[in-house]
């Protein structure tokens, strides 16, 4: 919050704990009335407040779910309707809530993700153009909880939202991340014409910045995706010289102490490629003693087992 006094700040997050105080947080009207009353003397308008209220709340262990935040955000919105970034932080957090380990409930995400786009394109009518609104309703799509479903359709209106972000904004290198990634999805369930247009938008990304910009393991995955793009598309000259790259680039790195590097998160496409489309000897040891090193044994078995070894 540094765009308050520090003063402010502090009476905010005292306010904020008043919520989370107990092991469950109650949220009622009287609440939010409490709430804003006590940060009245913040430089911030009530809708503001609640806003940040709600963000500062998402991951807690709220009594009804969604719905206690669900409530914060409409009022939020019934004080200042016209405010975009209420509209957007709210299907932020409906886009995070879809997730199954936050919200169990099949039938509760569904509904959560149809009320994710409705905030989202309300906030995109107050703030037309905005590229990271687009990129979060591209978000409620490639992670709808009715995906498995319908992938193909999902995915397509992902793309349409996450070329819009990028449209708008050339700069926003998570939408061109996520652009190549539906792509990539796409290919792998049988769309052998968005083989290339994977490997065009994985090359479109600028890994510097995406590097800057967002944790390391970003980056590092795009480079071993665009190396599985080449081989998924029959490149084969390509995609030996990015999987080479990319296992030199592995060589380099020191395991932390837990036997992973914090920028490998696993090596899942890396692992596809060399087993599925390059079956290059090289490459394929070079992989094995890189998912041994990284402590992959368990995650690829079959990869790491005696007989494996012996193709």
């Amino acid at each position: 919050m540094n765009d308050i006094p520090q003063l402010q700040a502090d009476l905010f997050q005292k306010a904020v704990r008043s919520f989370t105080d107990e092991s469950v947080v109650y949220v009622t009207s009287s609440a939010l009335e409490a709430f804003l009353d006590e940060t009245k003397m913040i430089d911030l308008p009530a809708e503001e407040r609640l806003r940040r209220l709600a963000v500062a709340l998402e991951f807690e262990t709220l009594e009804k779910g969604w719905d206690s935040l669900h409530l914060i955000y409409q009022t939020a919105a019934q004080i200042n309707p016209q405010n975009p970034r209420v509209f957007h932080s709210w299907g932020i957090s409906a886009c995070t809530w879809l997730e199954g380990w936050i919200c169990p409930t099949s039938a509760k995400r569904v509904a959560i993700a149809i009320e994710a786009e409705q905030v989202l394109l309300k906030a995109l009518e107050l703030a037309p153009h905005n590229s990271f609104i687009a990129y979060t309703l591209g978000q409620v799509f490639c992670n709808h909880p009715l995906l498995e479903d319908d992938q193909p359709n999902f995915l397509s209106q992902a793309i349409r939202w996450f070329q819009s972000a990028v449209s708008w904004d050339p700069e926003n290198v998570i939408a061109q991340l996520y652009l190549a990634h539906c792509f990539h999805d796409l290919a792998l369930l049988g769309d052998s014409q968005s083989w290339e247009q994977a490997i065009t938008a994985y090359q479109k990304i600028d890994q510097e910045r995406l590097s800057r910009e967002w944790p390391e393991w970003r980056a590092v995955k795009c480079r071993e995706q665009l190396a599985a793009c080449f081989a998924g598309a029959g490149n084969e000259p390509e995609a030996i010289r990015h999987v080479s790259h990319f296992l030199d680039e592995l060589e380099a790195f020191e395991p932390d102490e837990f036997g992973q590097h914090d920028a490998i998160i696993n090596l899942d496409e890396l692992v596809w490629t060399v087993t599925h489309k390059l079956p290059h000897p090289e490459l394929i040891q070079r992989t094995r003693i890189q998912v041994r090193r990284f402590g992959f044994e368990d995650r690829y078995p079959e990869f790491c087992s005696r007989r494996s070894n012996q193709k």
